[in-house]
């Protein structure tokens, strides 16, 4: 086999390995960004009148079915008409193969804020997910919801 030969058979493996991990870095995002997204994500407001405040959580559970490690990251933020980010929070979770585990975010905001977002004044809470494998690749995701009695 000719030096040449030798360089061509290698490259050719290193592209269809690379190709392979893009595949399966493909699927295991899939497969965290459809368990997140589906009915096991909840977003419950509580409030505390006697404080003033309210509390509003987000849960969910997450499983990677994918064959990689993945890190998921969430963030929950409200922000006020004029782009004042009034809270916020986040959270990370490191999911191998196979792994299911619950992520929590609560967020205090005060009454008056949310009252504001009940009557649709600009005021938004806002859901950042990020879904990373093979340390660089990944997606990401900003969810606002805008406010407004219905």
């Amino acid at each position: 086999m000719k030096a040449s030969e030798a360089l061509n058979a290698t490259v050719w493996i290193i592209q269809v390995g690379t190709l392979l991990l893009f595949v399966l870095a493909g699927y295991t995002i899939y497969s965290v960004l459809s368990t997140v997204s589906t009915d096991s994500a909840q977003i419950q407001i509580q409030a505390d009148i006697s404080t003033g405040y309210a509390t509003i959580s987000f849960r969910s559970t997450p499983t990677n079915s994918g064959p990689l490690n993945t890190k998921l990251t969430m963030a929950l933020y409200f922000e006020s008409p004029t782009g004042l980010k009034i809270a916020n929070t986040s959270e990370s979770v490191e999911l191998g193969p196979g792994v299911r585990q619950v992520l929590s975010l609560s967020l205090k905001v005060r009454m008056k804020d949310l009252e504001g977002f009940n009557n649709a004044d600009g005021s938004f809470l806002g859901l950042i997910m990020e879904i990373k494998t093979l340390e660089y690749l990944g997606l990401s995701n900003d969810v606002k919801i805008t406010g407004g009695r219905q």
